[in-house]
């Protein structure tokens, strides 16, 4: 099939005249390797996807710090093809996007960092850290 996809017609259909095309392939691959260290635990516990002004991000980051957690950070453009793609990954448009070993344990809808994001990095045993 065609890989080009166009944000808005994936990730806002009422915007598809302002559609910008990606190569979805191309842009999934490189979220799966941003990941992919995390996962294997040869890379950082938790992965953070945000764009720069992401406000909740300075709430979760004090809260891995606190648990003495590895993290990265990483940056993406507010409705453009990663943000695009971890929507129709994660079902959520809300960021910031918080995996822990490659896997998806949500964000915040708040400037608080999420009960359910708190709850699973005070899960994570010591050889996690």
């Amino acid at each position: 099939g065609n890989q080009e996809r166009s944000i808005y017609t994936d990730f806002w259909s009422k915007w598809a005249e302002d559609s910008v095309e990606y190569d979805q392939s191309t842009v999934s691959k490189e979220i799966d390797t941003a990941l992919e260290a995390s996962r294997r635990g040869t890379g950082p516990t938790v992965v953070i996807f945000a764009d720069p002004h992401c406000r909740q991000v300075s709430d979760v980051i004090e809260v891995i710090k606190k648990k003495g957690l590895s993290f990265e950070r990483r940056s993406f453009s507010k409705i453009g093809p990663a943000h695009a793609e971890l929507t129709l990954r994660t079902g959520r448009s809300l960021q910031p996007y918080i995996f822990v070993r490659g896997s998806i344990v949500g964000g915040t809808a708040s400037t608080e960092c999420s009960e359910q994001v708190k709850l699973t990095l005070d899960s994570l045993s010591a050889s996690e850290r």
